[in-house]
């Protein structure tokens, strides 16, 4: 017997779309039309989704744009040097709009990049995403608005305000 929460009951009754990313070649065979967002990324209800590998559409300018493609994590360090490493986390910052070629909006464009959803996945530090300008979204971070909070939400600062790592200082 068929529990009412498998998949396949669930199926018509919310609408799914997926923003395809670098390795997602060949998904239009699979999916239907409308279920595939377009690579530079797309608004729903007031907010931009987009994989993350590719420069952002126009459309959204002065909008917050959820991320993936960079995996963002949090390496948190102690007083005696032992790591937290790899805590999968958000990082949430303005962008810069020149740099991504859009037009000056009243509403500054801002993004969240979410951690990987698979927990074998890796990540890239959240210390290290703007400084090795991996995608055109990282190139455009303003690290002066970035803050940085744990895969359950909780805060743990400023981009500016993380401690470096003991072993690279």
């Amino acid at each position: 017997m068929r529990s009412s929460r498998h998949p396949a009951k669930n199926t018509g009754k919310t609408k799914f779309q997926l923003a395809p990313g670098n390795h997602d070649a060949g998904l239009e065979h699979y999916l239907k039309r409308e279920e595939l967002l377009p690579a530079n990324g797309a608004v729903i209800d007031g907010c931009g989704y987009m994989h993350g590998h590719t420069i952002p559409a126009p459309e959204l300018a002065g909008k917050l744009i959820l991320c993936g493609h960079h995996h963002p994590v949090v390496n948190i360090y102690d007083e005696i040097d032992c790591a937290l490493r790899g805590t999968p986390g958000y990082l949430f910052a303005e962008i810069d709009s020149a740099v991504l070629g859009y037009q000056q909006t009243e509403t500054p464009t801002r993004v969240l990049l979410v951690p990987a959803f698979y927990e074998l996945a890796g990540g890239k530090d959240v210390r290290l995403i703007p400084v090795r300008k991996i995608s055109p979204i990282a190139k455009s971070i303003v690290t002066s608005t970035a803050e940085v909070f744990l895969k359950d939400g909780t805060y743990v600062g400023t981009w500016e305000n993380l401690p470096q790592n003991p072993n690279e200082a």
